[in-house]
């Protein structure tokens, strides 16, 4: 498995980064770095990487772990290890072992570690980080700046999570709904059903100015779909 790149208009070939790491799970790019997270179940190579935009060999940040999502924040990165596994892939996390934390040009920092449950989706606000507690049941909360985790809203099998003006979106496993938890609130609602003939549950999602993007995955298979729903007026 390799890493490579492309100019935005694709006027240029691409290029390859790195084609040493393998079981890549997610990136995000800072002005300087390229941040990559592993599915590293055997412990066998690290699960977090950094490699310079201007090429050159992958600087390892974690040793170990699942590193599930990663978000920019300015020149760092946030990032969720889900736990690590104690065998090859189709065992079960281990759900003590979940990680969320930072890392960035004064290094790596883990925030919390142990009492997280299984961190799966992240994502961030202006003053705030959020992450999907998949074993736990749960959105949790907490400040950028440093502070106490909060439980945002409870919700069985959460796997991606994304905030805006009007509401937390997140997706679920075993479920056929796009939800949110609107603004002020700590209840979940039905944003849209995915629809008839979709195969998988919502997993990751992503916004723009209009629409809701949520990707499907079906458990043990190669399929699934991009569906989309309209974000709710007066955000």
């Amino acid at each position: 498995m390799g890493i490579v790149r492309m100019s935005k208009g694709g006027t240029t070939a691409p290029e390859v980064l790195s084609g040493r790491l393998e079981r890549v799970h997610a990136l995000a790019a800072t002005s300087e770095w390229l941040f990559v997270g592993r599915m590293d179940w055997a412990s066998d190579g690290g699960s977090l990487f950094r490699i310079p935009l201007t090429g050159g060999e992958p600087e390892m940040l974690l040793p170990d772990g699942w590193v599930y999502d990663l978000e920019v924040d300015g020149e760092q990165v946030c990032w969720s290890d889900s736990g690590t596994f104690s065998g090859p892939a189709g065992q079960q996390v281990d759900d003590q072992n979940g990680r969320v934390g930072r890392s960035g040009p004064g290094g790596t920092e883990v925030l919390f570690q142990g009492l997280v449950g299984s961190p799966a989706g992240i994502a961030l606000d202006a003053v705030s980080l959020y992450w999907a507690d998949y074993q736990g049941g749960a959105v949790v909360g907490t400040p950028k700046a440093g502070g106490p985790a909060e439980v945002v809203a409870e919700v069985i099998v959460p796997r991606d999570v994304v905030v805006a003006a009007e509401g937390t979106y997140i997706t679920r496993d075993q479920t056929s709904d796009i939800t949110i938890v609107p603004t002020g609130s700590q209840e979940l609602s039905c944003l849209a059903s995915l629809p008839a003939g979709v195969r998988g549950d919502p997993a990751q999602i992503s916004l723009s100015s209009e629409f809701v993007y949520v990707l499907t995955v079906e458990r043990g298979e190669s399929v699934g779909a991009i569906v989309r729903a309209r974000r709710p007026r007066g955000e």
